[in-house]
């Protein structure tokens, strides 16, 4: 106590324990994996189609609305990502090349000096090829085997959501290096 009285940090000492409660309960308000109640009551609403509308909110300004149900989002989310990782990188199970594939081709046929001037093919990276940490074992409800990964929902919302971004660049990216190698191999 002598130290602390010393440099003037008494007062801070004795509050410790209310900075603690405050730093708890802050802590605990920001997790951003815990469920958030919405409030979505809108006033005075007019149908744009079904899951928009138009309104009022509680403190009185006109809002647009979109409400959609959380797990149709993510379901139209994995498939837009897998679409486009089908479109960049071609499918395995029906011998697709994609636009990376067809970038390769085109690449290959034309003469390394001619090759060295375009840009090069960047490391195949499937998304749907990362390996998901999961646990095997039996599940305890319903007494069967099972394999049960486990991610909290925002972080895989966002991992897919940049994905989504990435792949759009790169097809964006291989659309104009084939057309780009085509018109140099004329």
């Amino acid at each position: 106590m002598r130290i602390f009285a010393f440099f003037g940090l008494l007062p801070l000492f004795r509050s410790l324990p209310l900075f603690g409660l405050l730093f708890f309960f802050t802590a605990c308000k920001t997790n951003p994996n815990k469920a958030e109640i919405l409030d979505t009551k809108v006033d005075k609403a007019d149908i744009v189609n079904s899951d928009e509308q138009v309104g009022v909110n509680k403190d009185g300004d006109m809002i647009y609305q979109k409400k959609m149900i959380l797990a149709e989002e993510l379901r139209r989310l994995e498939n837009d990502v897998y679409d486009a990782e089908d479109r960049v990188y071609g499918t395995r199970k029906y011998g697709t090349l994609g636009l990376f594939g067809q970038y390769s081709s085109c690449l290959r046929k034309l003469p390394s000096e001619q090759r060295a001037a375009l840009p090069k093919l960047e490391k195949l990276d499937r998304w749907s090829d990362k390996d998901e940490s999961a646990k095997m074992g039996i599940e305890a409800s319903k007494d069967k085997l099972a394999l049960v990964s486990e991610e909290k929902l925002k972080d895989r919302v966002a991992k897919l959501q940049e994905y989504r971004r990435v792949l759009q660049e790169r097809e964006d990216q291989y659309t104009e290096n084939i057309k780009t190698c085509e018109t140099t191999g004329r």
